[in-house]
């Protein structure tokens, strides 16, 4: 039993020691994983600070153009809303004109004016004065003819 008791009772060796140029290189190599160690973790800040500009940049372009579309729509809706009330203006007025004919054709020629009026023309004011001149222009030379034709027929004079 004593050559059991020898193999666990076995004195301890002392620990190695190290040089003091040892110690000096690894501190050195301490130092320099430490080093590293920061660089990674300045380049991963850098990384989210890239990557939060960056979101700050799509967030900025798209509040943008959130706020772009709202205008425009703001504006669509304004111009629709103004257009419905051009047009309504436009058929009163229209109404309190044929009501004013005196006669049956001054009614016709009125209406024949006044339906060939469509929204473009009322949306454009120059262009709603030149349909109403060139209308009445051409209505005034149908006018004058017809009214020069039924002259002849009731006088006689119809030429063959």
């Amino acid at each position: 039993m004593v050559a059991d008791e020898s193999i666990f009772n076995k004195e301890e060796k002392p620990k190695r020691k190290l040089t003091e140029a040892q110690i000096k290189g690894l501190a050195k190599g301490r130092a320099k994983v430490a080093e590293k160690r920061r660089l990674e973790k300045e380049k991963e800040n850098n990384k989210e600070i890239v990557k939060t500009r960056l979101n700050q940049k799509k967030e900025y372009k798209i509040k943008n153009k959130t706020i772009r579309l709202q205008k425009e729509e703001e504006i669509e809706e304004r111009l629709k809303k103004e257009s419905i009330e051009r047009i309504e203006a436009f058929t009163k007025l229209k109404y309190k004109y044929m009501d004013k004919a005196k006669t049956l054709n001054e009614l016709r020629q009125m209406k024949l004016v006044l339906d060939n009026i469509n929204e473009e023309d009322l949306m454009d004011l120059k262009s709603l004065s030149n349909t109403i001149l060139n209308k009445s222009k051409n209505l005034n030379k149908l006018s004058s003819n017809n009214i020069n034709e039924t002259r002849e027929k009731d006088c006689g004079y119809e030429e063959e």
